[in-house]
C-alpha cells in the first residue's frame, strides 16, 4: 500500500515533494515492513513515533501525513475497517521567526560580494531588491523582464529536480524593479545573450543554487 500511495499520486505531485514522501516511505517505516496491514494498531504507531529521534516535529508531522495517506487507501480498499490514525495526535510546529538583514546589512554584504563571481552579486542582489526566491531568481528568463517598463514577471523556478511553475499560482506576479536594482539587471542583461538571465560557465542555468551556498554565501557571512 506504500507503493500504490506513490504512484496513485506521483503525477498530482511536483517533483520535489514527490521526492521527499519517496523517501519516508523507503527509509522511515521499517517498524511495519514485516507487519499485516489489518495489525498495525494506534499503539503501534504510537510506540514507533515515541522513538523517533533526530528530527523536529515538523518531519515528524511529514511522517504521520504519509502514514495516514497509506492507510487511508487501504481504508477505502475495505482492506481495513478504520484508520488507526484517528487516534494520533499531530505534533504543534511553529515555523520559526525569520530575523531580516538590515538595510545596513544588506548594502554590506553586497559591498563584500563584489569580491566574488558577478553572477552570485547579481543574485544576491536579486534576492534583496525583489523578494524572489531561489528558485525563482535561476530559472528567470530575458524575455521576462522588462527594461523598458522597470518590471520583471515571474512564472517559474529551478530546483535539481528541473524547472516547473511556481510554488502556487499566486506566485506568479509581476514585479517591479527598483532604481537600487537596476544597475545589476542592466549589466547582467547586456553580458548575456542567452535566454536565461543567470548562467553558468557552460552558458546553461544552474541546476539549484548550492554552488551559491555552499561556495560564496556561508564565507561571505563569516
Amino acid at each position: 500500500y506504500s507503493d500504490l500511495y506513490i504512484l496513485l499520486n506521483e503525477d498530482e505531485w511536483k517533483p520535489s515533494y514527490l521526492d521527499k514522501n519517496k523517501g519516508i516511505v523507503n527509509t522511515r517505516f521499517d517498524k511495519f515492513n514485516d507487519m499485516l496491514i489489518t495489525d498495525i494498531k494506534a499503539s503501534t504507531i504510537k510506540l514507533w513515533y515515541k522513538n523517533i529521534n533526530g528530527v523536529g516535529n515538523k518531519s515528524k508531522r511529514n511522517y504521520l501525513s504519509v502514514l495516514k495517506g497509506i492507510l487511508d487507501i487501504a481504508l477505502f480498499d475495505e482492506v481495513i475497517n478504520k484508520n488507526p490514525m484517528i487516534h494520533i495526535k499531530f505534533p504543534k510546529y511553529h515555523a520559526p521567526k525569520i530575523k531580516p538583514f538590515s538595510s545596513d546589512e544588506v548594502q554590506l554584504i553586497l559591498k563584500q560580494s563584489c569580491d566574488y563571481n558577478f553572477n552570485f552579486v547579481y543574485y544576491l542582489a536579486m534576492g534583496f531588491y525583489t523578494g524572489m526566491g531561489t528558485g525563482e531568481i535561476l530559472a528567470l528568463k530575458r524575455n521576462e523582464v522588462s527594461l523598458q517598463n522597470k518590471t520583471i514577471t515571474i512564472h517559474s523556478t529551478r530546483s535539481r529536480f528541473g524547472e516547473g511553475t511556481t510554488k502556487t499560482y499566486g506566485s506568479q506576479r509581476t514585479i517591479p524593479i527598483i532604481n537600487s536594482l537596476m544597475p545589476y539587471i542592466q549589466k547582467m542583461y547586456d553580458n548575456n545573450n542567452t535566454n536565461y538571465m543567470l548562467t553558468n560557465q557552460y552558458d546553461r542555468p544552474y541546476r539549484d543554487s548550492h554552488v551559491f551556498c555552499s561556495r560564496w554565501w556561508k564565507p561571505l557571512l563569516k
